[in-house]
């Protein structure tokens, strides 16, 4: 996002660069192209949280809660679904996770503790997200898995501050 702009690029060969404006209120994001090279997108901006899925033309967008959201991650299934984690900060933080399923995002908290920011999403080959975020001022790496039946949360290292952490 340059001046507030969020903006996707794309090369094509027989005509060079296409770049399109995707949000006036574009922040932070992520981006992946998945198998059908479909591109999924994820930002947060000034009003609210969105996903868009399309083929860099036509874009199905889906909005929802920013509440003071940061830096979301994205990662894609086996089946090209998207995953998102992302934090939300003010009165309370949470680490959150998200998942499309039948046209609608689900929304579960993974934990709620002071001082969460900047997670990093993966899903692995059975379908359970890992996702890694820090707590602030303590110092402390986390890194949550679910399986299934629910959360597992262990710390990785609190002897430092891991900002922008990456699985």
């Amino acid at each position: 996002a340059s001046n507030n702009i969020l903006k996707y690029a794309r090369y094509i060969p027989s005509n060079g660069w296409y770049i399109i404006e995707i949000s006036t209120q574009g922040g932070v994001g992520n981006i992946k192209v998945d198998k059908n090279n479909n591109v999924h997108i994820v930002f947060d901006n000034t009003l609210d949280m969105e996903y868009r899925r399309g083929n860099g033309s036509d874009w199905t967008i889906y909005s929802f809660d920013n509440l003071f959201g940061t830096r979301p991650s994205l990662a894609l299934d086996s089946n090209n679904q998207p995953h998102i984690s992302r934090c939300r900060t003010g009165e309370n933080y949470n680490v959150i996770y998200q998942k499309l399923v039948t046209g609608v995002f689900t929304t579960s908290v993974v934990e709620t503790a002071d001082n969460l920011y900047d997670t990093s999403i993966a899903i692995d080959s059975k379908g359970n997200p890992h996702i890694v975020y820090y707590q602030g001022l303590v110092g402390r790496l986390r890194y949550a898995k679910n399986t299934g039946s629910g959360w597992v949360i262990t710390t990785v290292d609190n002897s430092s501050v891991f900002e922008y952490p990456s699985i």
